[in-house]
């Protein structure tokens, strides 16, 4: 059987609706190109703002899931699309059907299971694990499902190919400056009669994001944490922070700081001045973050199956 399988759309005309049509198209394109049996989306169709859409949004959803050529038309309704127990912002669209979560029996035995929530091993935007939720292991022995998509975590990922073959679905945009570095993709899934499966990442252009850390005190710029020479904005998105001293902050002309950022295609504002002699960014600049060596191979041998043996063998070495 074959898939198209997406993910947190968030549709909003504050959030370059143009270029999530773009990329809703491509989806569009592929599935035309295929004869695809399930059109699957993890939820958040829904602005990361509000629970309802604009005219505008509304249409160009049902527009999408009409374009959409697949036998069957499925998509979890997620914490941004549930208003209340019985109401969501997705429940007028045709042709699709609203679960709460996807459960999937293919005549070969193969079990699909979706839902839109997170698991310990996802790693969000910041490289942070949420190691407070469940296992996908866990979730595993719960479902018994050979495939487990997740949508929620807008950062695409595979957290484990096979027995189960997890994947953080991801999503078509990016939302924030938190996802400035990542790729957006959508997927699609072939499964066999033998229950095996080939699962393909279909990558999105994306508009570029450009977080600048321009600090004044030492003479140096950083662009999406990278330090560089010259700043380039052209059709980007741009968030800016500049830091300095409170009186060299006071003289700067706001104006003419803005017109080094012409061409851009979008600027958050107000540009975020950080004052470097307060005593708040001193205490901010010092702190460190302690890091356990032992915690952190203990997370590494869970995420990648190390045997105890081989575990047993890296603590020793850490403890000297």
């Amino acid at each position: 059987m074959k898939y198209i399988i997406s993910s947190d759309y968030h549709l909003s005309e504050s959030n370059r609706l143009e270029d999530t049509l773009k990329n809703l198209k491509v989806i569009e394109d592929v599935s035309k190109k295929e004869k695809f049996d399930y059109y699957l989306n993890l939820g958040d169709f829904s602005p990361s703002f509000r629970k309802y859409f604009t005219p505008l949004e509304a249409k160009i959803l049902s527009n999408h899931i009409d374009n959409i050529q697949a036998k069957k038309k499925i998509a979890v309704f997620a914490n941004h699309d549930k208003v209340n127990e019985n109401l969501t912002t997705v429940d007028w669209v045709q042709g699709l059907q609203l679960v709460n979560t996807l459960n999937i029996t293919e005549p070969s035995g193969l079990k699909i299971h979706g839902a839109h929530r997170t698991v310990s091993e996802a790693e969000m935007s910041s490289g942070i694990k949420l190691i407070n939720h469940i296992s996908y292991k866990e979730l595993y022995k719960q479902t018994k499902a050979d495939i487990i998509l997740l949508g929620h975590i807008h950062k695409a990922q595979i957290l484990c190919k096979k027995n189960p073959l997890c994947l953080i679905v991801g999503s078509i945009e990016r939302i924030n400056f938190g996802e400035r570095n990542e790729e957006k993709c959508f997927w699609t899934l072939k499964t066999n009669k033998d229950k095996s499966y080939e699962l393909t990442k279909h990558k999105l252009r994306t508009r570029t994001m450009k977080y600048f850390k321009i600090d004044l005190d030492k003479n140096k710029i950083w662009c999406n944490d990278e330090l560089i020479k010259t700043i380039d904005v052209k059709d980007a998105v741009i968030k800016v922070d500049i830091v300095a001293k409170k009186e060299v902050i006071a003289k700067i002309n706001y104006q003419k700081l803005m017109e080094k950022f012409k061409g851009c295609y979008k600027i958050k504002t107000p540009v975020n001045f950080i004052y470097s002699d307060t005593e708040a960014f001193k205490d901010k600049k010092e702190k460190k973050i302690s890091i356990n060596d032992e915690d952190i191979l203990e997370d590494y041998c869970k995420l990648n199956e190390i045997s105890e043996q081989v575990k047993k063998f890296s603590q020793r070495i850490i403890k000297g």
